[in-house]
């Protein structure tokens, strides 16, 4: 299958194949998958991050009818092969350089888990320190909270990962507003 030449071609043929698999088509999740990479290539985006792809894959998504719930379906399951067909299409080293991690959703989620509680034990954080000392967890907090703030990574994160800091933010704010009250004598 030739890779269409044009953003709006690439669009078109997603929108087909996703009606395709809304029609009962399974073999067209494989297929999504790899008009998804053609489209990332299309636009200089191979992590699928930039407004251009996003608007595009929208408008696929939209073209088919398809609402936000089914979407979010849709895209587990293509994300999947997606995933597969990365590791067969970029070396070891392109993977690296995008900052790919290969492996299952399961396994990435454990990694992740594993991540931040070595993070958090590098900091001084342990199951007694977070319950039976709270001034101490509070400080831990916040040398966690300054170090993120002199993060300048902070500011070049993807859309996807700045909507998800915000979200910690927003609950970091919550939690810290609830711990002031109760300092306070207010609760």
């Amino acid at each position: 299958m030739d890779t269409p030449a044009t953003v709006p071609a690439l669009t078109a043929e997603l929108t087909d194949l996703i009606r395709r698999y809304l029609g009962g088509n399974s073999d067209a999740l494989p297929k999504i998958a790899g008009r998804v990479l053609d489209l990332r290539d299309r636009v200089n985006d191979p992590k699928g991050s930039s407004r251009e792809y996003q608007d595009a894959l929208i408008a696929a998504y939209d073209g088919a009818g398809v609402d936000r719930k089914e979407r979010q379906r849709i895209q587990t399951a293509v994300r999947y092969h997606v995933n597969r067909l990365q590791e067969t299409r970029l070396s070891p080293e392109e993977r690296d350089a995008l900052e790919l991690t290969p492996g299952t959703f399961q396994g990435r989620k454990k990694k992740k888990s594993e991540d931040i509680a070595a993070a958090l034990a590098a900091a001084g954080f342990t199951p007694g320190t977070l319950h039976d000392d709270p001034l101490t967890a509070l400080a831990l907090a916040v040398r966690l909270l300054e170090a993120v703030n002199a993060a300048p990574s902070l500011a070049h994160l993807d859309l996807v990962q700045r909507t998800t800091a915000r979200a910690l933010v927003d609950k970091i704010v919550e939690h810290a507003e609830s711990a002031a009250a109760i300092a306070q004598g207010d609760n």
